[in-house]
């Protein structure tokens, strides 16, 4: 029998996760959750229900839960699932090539084509997106999230609820500071602050004190 799974969000992100679940094995779409309205009841999508999280209490002990909000808000929503007993699952696509050496938490999302090396550490709540190269000795803070074709050297420190955009690079030996982001094709070359935003090659700040991504 598959465990159903609940993908918190109904946004882009959500649809995307939803396909990926296709996918994987021992698991099925059980539905979509959401927290703050706009929200009708007995909306579907992909023919499956979007449940009010109050609504969660009802259902039995089939359900698993991954988080696929791309903000900071995500942060709520978790800690009430986690607060009704529901469990969060790793999902990683098959096509994913991962050193048996890596460690992660719960709620790991990692998309088809990804490659990470020998003792990584990837934390909770952390999605990484399509064809991202992730080197040896990295860390990977908890909500961090990883745009599609990231490449990230060897040692690096990606600090909690750090954002990594489309296509950038970062070199190793280096960190990025906690609720910081880096611009889709950046080239980071020296450690970036928390809160911070940078952009370019090489990447250089261009906004300071912001509160995450999104």
């Amino acid at each position: 029998m598959k465990n159903k799974v609940l993908i918190l969000g109904t946004g882009w992100l959500a649809r995307d996760i939803a396909d990926l679940l296709e996918d994987i094995p021992n698991y099925e779409l059980g539905g979509f959750v959401v927290d703050q309205p706009p929200f009708e009841r007995g909306i579907e999508i992909f023919g499956k229900p979007i449940y009010w999280i109050d609504e969660l209490e009802d259902l039995d002990n089939s359900y698993r839960a991954v988080c696929a909000l791309g903000s900071m808000k995500k942060i709520n929503i978790i800690r009430k699932v986690n607060e009704m007993g529901i469990p969060f699952i790793n999902l990683i696509h098959p096509t994913v090539q991962i050193s048996r050496t890596v460690t992660m938490g719960e709620g790991v999302i990692i998309s088809s084509g990804v490659h990470i090396a020998a003792f990584t550490s990837i934390g909770n709540h952390v999605f990484i997106n399509r064809a991202s190269i992730i080197s040896h000795e990295v860390s990977i803070g908890d909500y961090s999230f990883v745009s599609a074709g990231a490449n990230i050297s060897c040692h690096v420190n990606i600090k909690q609820s750090s954002f990594i955009g489309i296509g950038a690079i970062i070199l190793g030996h280096l960190s990025v500071g906690e609720k910081s982001i880096v611009g889709s094709g950046s080239l980071v070359t020296r450690d970036v602050p928390d809160r911070v935003k940078v952009v370019g090659n090489p990447a250089i700040i261009i906004e300071k004190d912001i509160d995450g991504f999104f």
